[in-house]
């Protein structure tokens, strides 16, 4: 009986949901529409708004990241993105790239990188290729960092064991030569407690950890 009566309550909140799904395939057409007209505004907004730029000889830095981007990177038919041969040609011209602070990088700097790296594809980092960063430390989520890059980048490195690297390599840079084991101990404790992939987006455990390194 009581599953019964639990079963009729079930059936009685259901049935507010049947006016609503009657109307839910007009309401999808008239979404649809009311998206293509925005998205037509915002591209004529757009075109119109980098006319205007061009008229007075003017980028801002956004610009000038889709347009370098542009210049690196092509869309094939299949939605895939490949290097252009300026890219190519650029990606052999340099020995190293070193980029810092790179988990405040957005995704367009992050393409800009691996289309500018020697070997680099649109699914993984050239060979000549050297980042530094701490994703713990990233402030600029406001301007489309995304600390992931950084993070993703760090699980697919192996890790270090020789200086002759024959594959991309992942460097521990934990060791800390400023504080005091007080100091270290009192960091490790509240932030293992505090930080986790759920909060945080990054997990407090031995690869971050603190050790010390002054004696």
């Amino acid at each position: 009986k009581a599953l019964r009566e639990r079963a009729k309550e079930l059936l009685k909140k259901l049935s507010a949901w049947v006016i609503p799904l009657m109307f839910s395939e007009e309401d999808l057409k008239r979404h649809g529409m009311l998206l293509r007209t925005c998205s037509k505004l915002v591209k004529r907004f757009s075109q119109r708004l980098m006319a205007e730029k061009q008229t007075r000889n003017a980028l801002g830095f956004d610009d000038a990241l889709s347009l370098s981007l542009s210049l690196l990177a092509e869309r094939l038919p299949d939605g895939s993105i490949v290097k252009t041969p300026l890219a190519e040609q650029l990606s052999q011209q340099y020995d190293c790239l070193m980029i810092d602070e790179f988990q405040d990088a957005d995704n367009l700097k992050e393409m800009i990188f691996r289309m500018l790296s020697r070997g680099g594809t649109q699914q993984q980092y050239g060979n000549n290729l050297f980042v530094v960063g701490d994703s713990k430390q990233c402030i600029y989520r406001f301007l489309n960092a995304n600390p992931d890059n950084f993070y993703r980048a760090m699980q697919e490195g192996a890790a270090y064991r020789t200086p002759l690297l024959t594959e991309n390599t992942r460097i521990d840079l934990n060791r800390n030569f400023r504080s005091g084991s007080e100091v270290i101990t009192f960091i490790n404790h509240v932030f293992a407690q505090l930080m986790t992939e759920q909060v945080g987006e990054v997990a407090y455990d031995d690869t971050q950890k603190l050790i010390q390194g002054a004696e």
